[in-house]
């Protein structure tokens, strides 16, 4: 059976991996053909899963993006703890011209978080649904054609070998089909693109450094040493390097001991889990202890953790969607608040 391919790449500073995936063979006499999976469920074909509608935005400037969010009743300034289905497909050209540090930064976070929730949505879905598929064939039930094919599908995205009948590749499954606190992939993305400023991030949407070897395909960098012919990978929008970097933590061998850590974590959006986590990317950057410090001191001095129970909701904010005096009016989007099946444990 052929895995994806997976090569780490370590960065000058802002390391990341790689991630080809290739297409698997049917193995393990469980496989189905993908014809047969999107004949099942068309909706498995793409990774759109999200409920509710999602407003996509373009905006051409600081200002036009403003307008937007203002248009959706997403009020940045009072305690957020309500979200619109919103994404943007790229910064504004002009983000590097706001001047104030502060203003910027909160542009970055207003702009990412939904994106950031969105996915995150996604993966709790298929988590939900995994840990459901499990529970019945534990308990001797036999799974539809359907709930058989979509393990297929899963087990080939998340690159783990073996039959859907083993114990041990839905234990390997479960540790990876999981969702990243908020809080770490915003100080993630802000640290690695200058809270949207790089000329990767404005002109390939590269959030999180992707790297690629495949020349041409992405963007030569300006220092590049002798020798190296890495390029800086491009995304077509936003949300797709949001869920390349999801993907990215969830499947590559680099980041097994994030995975361990995150898989004896009953609550992952429980205060102090995204600084803990920080402690399985060790192979993230070169800088090794040194970046992990960085991302730490981002989440904290920032105080990103607040946005960790935010949650998304359908269509225009309105006041009640918005806490008052720090108390969410509706039940946040958390692993804790999901079935107990599909927690962490």
């Amino acid at each position: 059976m052929i895995l994806p391919v997976m090569a780490m790449i370590v960065t000058t500073g802002l390391a990341v991996a790689g991630v080809q995936r290739i297409p698997m063979p049917v193995a393990n006499g469980d496989s189905l053909p993908l014809p047969v999976l999107a004949s099942i469920n068309p909706a498995l074909s793409g990774h759109d899963r999200s409920n509710g509608t999602v407003t996509e935005l373009n905006a051409t400037s600081v200002s036009h993006l403003e307008e937007q969010l203002n248009g959706m009743g997403y009020d940045w300034e009072q305690s957020v703890q309500a979200v619109p289905r919103v994404r943007l497909a790229s910064f504004p050209g002009d983000i590097h011209r706001v001047s104030q540090a502060d203003e910027r930064k909160r542009l970055f976070l207003q702009t990412m978080l939904p994106l950031v929730l969105l996915e995150n949505e996604k993966i709790l879905q298929e988590r939900e649904h995994l840990t459901s598929v499990m529970e019945r064939m534990q308990n001797g039930a036999t799974p539809s054609a359907f709930d058989i094919a979509w393990m297929i599908d899963l087990r080939t995205r998340y690159g783990v070998r073996g039959s859907v009948w083993s114990p041990a590749l839905q234990k390997e499954l479960l540790s990876r089909v999981n969702v990243v606190p908020p809080s770490l992939a915003l100080a993630m993305s802000a640290f690695e693109s200058g809270w949207g400023t790089s000329r990767f991030a404005q002109e390939g949407n590269n959030l999180f450094g992707h790297w690629t070897f495949t020349r041409g395909t992405g963007m030569v960098p300006r220092n590049r040493d002798a020798g190296r012919y890495h390029e800086l990978k491009t995304f077509p929008d936003l949300a797709a390097a949001v869920h390349g970097y999801l993907h990215n933590l969830n499947t590559h061998w680099a980041y097994s001991d994030f995975r361990r850590i995150r898989s004896k974590t009953r609550d992952v959006y429980a205060s102090g889990v995204s600084t803990r986590l920080t402690q399985g990317l060790l192979l993230y950057s070169e800088r090794g202890v040194n970046y992990i410090k960085d991302v730490t001191y981002l989440i904290r001095v920032n105080n990103l953790e607040r946005f960790d129970r935010v949650e998304l909701v359908d269509g225009v904010i309105t006041p009640n969607d918005s806490a008052t005096n720090g108390a969410p009016t509706r039940t946040p989007m958390t692993v804790a608040g999901i079935p107990a099946r599909s927690r962490m444990s």
